[in-house]
């Protein structure tokens, strides 16, 4: 039975929504915590990052500019480096949500990567660290083969607060205050 249109305007929706915390989530982390920011120092500045949840969108838009990640919205980036798209939205859903794993995904051939294949296994690595981040445990370990490094669960959440901007204003670990 083919999808409505509906069904698949949901299915838009809730895709762009869960990329759109996904981008402001990855901003604010590469910032803060030290197993993203490792992982984002080694790349360089200028690299241009987009992932669609589907040939027509939904869009996830990352650059890397002054030293720090940002997101730059959900909009479609000609000539980006890195470009993982999903095969249909149906796909993108499974994965975005925590139905299906990226490695599963990958394995069953539902995403495209074009660009260089070690940058694109970096950018893998930081959206699980961020899903490990954003899910609860009990949820995530579905969909994680192995726990990531820990990071604040609490600078994940307040970073989807005004456009993945954290201000720190001299506190070096929120965890160290609570």
């Amino acid at each position: 039975m083919p999808n409505k249109p509906a069904r698949k305007s949901m299915k838009k929706f809730i895709c762009a929504t869960v990329l759109n915390l996904l981008g402001r989530s990855f901003s604010s982390l590469s910032l803060t915590d030290s197993p993203i920011k490792n992982e984002t120092d080694k790349w360089a500045d200028g690299i241009r990052i987009l992932v669609a949840a589907c040939p027509s969108g939904p869009y996830l838009s990352l650059k890397k500019a002054s030293g720090r990640v940002q997101y730059t919205g959900g909009k479609y980036i000609e000539n980006a480096d890195l470009f993982i798209e999903f095969k249909s939205i149906e796909s993108g859903v499974r994965a975005l949500t925590g139905l299906m794993s990226i490695h599963d995904a990958f394995a069953q051939h539902r995403f495209t990567l074009k660009g260089d294949i070690f940058f694109g296994m970096s950018v893998v690595r930081c959206l699980y660290i961020i899903e490990a981040a954003l899910f609860p445990w009990f949820y995530a370990k579905r969909i994680i083969k192995r726990r990531p490094p820990k990071v604040s669960k609490w600078r994940a959440y307040t970073g989807l607060i005004g456009n993945g901007k954290i201000k720190q204003r001299g506190l070096k670990s929120v965890e160290s205050v609570l």
